[in-house]
């Protein structure tokens, strides 16, 4: 099942790219997904996965807001922060042309994840849990792309949505 989704993601067309963004994805223990930005301009993400009940999805939320006003606005800017826990999968806006780390550190006990930005083809390991990893690449067009875990791509997912600030 696997090499299937890794399959139909590496057949994905790769997208033009005008403008430098670099990022970068880790994960860290009861980390949520956050954004903070240094002297270097460069923006830094961190998201974690957490271990949910057989029954809830693995999906990203806010730990700042609550359901209901997730429900109003999926678009999140880069600094919330957020969690896998099941319920929404947010957006996350990034400035062109500034570099961007997303770190990504496995914190579920009971399964394994990886993340991946398809249409730049990166792929991170798949990551037993207190593993993690960083992906890096160079966004040069103002535009949408997915992220999501390859193993679990249908509960696992969001956008990563690159504008001119």
């Amino acid at each position: 099942m696997h090499q299937k989704h890794i399959g139909y993601i590496i057949g994905i067309v790769i997208a033009a790219i005008t403008v430098p963004l670099l990022i970068s994805i880790t994960m860290t223990e009861n980390s949520p997904l956050n954004m903070t930005s240094d002297s270097n301009n460069l923006q830094t993400f961190t998201l974690t996965a957490l271990h949910v009940s057989e029954n809830q999805e693995h999906n990203l939320m806010s730990e700042d807001n609550d359901h209901d006003s997730m429900i109003q606005d999926h678009s999140m800017m880069a600094s919330h922060k957020f969690v896998l826990d099941g319920i929404e999968n947010p957006d996350i806006e990034i400035i062109l042309g500034e570099p961007t780390i997303i770190e990504f550190v496995n914190t579920d006990s009971m399964m394994a994840h990886d993340i991946a930005i398809p249409q730049y083809d990166l792929f991170s390991d798949v990551l037993e849990s207190g593993e993690n990893a960083k992906l890096e690449f160079t966004a040069m067009q103002v535009g949408e792309f997915d992220y999501l875990c390859t193993l679990h791509p249908d509960q696992m997912y969001g956008k990563i949505i690159a504008r001119v600030f």
